[in-house]
């Protein structure tokens, strides 16, 4: 499928791998309206931190999908007020 080879590339271009483990792609679940699925990576943490790592691998994913017109769905939320006249 596309989005597991497009996520796959882009977290492999990443430059802070562990060259001993290979990055992992796995759907993980049916959403509402998704397929859910989850990109397992291990880093060289002389390079980068956990934290660090994982924005800038969220980065790479977003890139990699805006540019295959790919969206990430948001999930709907009622938002219930009240307006106050002076």
């Amino acid at each position: 499928m596309l989005i597991e080879k497009i996520s796959l590339q882009a977290i492999q271009s990443l430059g802070f791998l562990s060259s001993t483990r290979q990055v992992d792609f796995s759907y993980t679940k049916f959403g509402t309206s998704t397929i859910d699925f989850q990109v397992q990576f291990w880093i060289d943490q002389m390079k980068i931190g956990p934290g660090s790592a994982k924005s800038e691998a969220i980065k790479a994913l977003k890139t990699t999908f805006d540019i295959h017109g790919i969206s990430i769905p948001i999930r709907a939320a009622e938002v219930v007020g009240e307006v106050k006249k002076e």
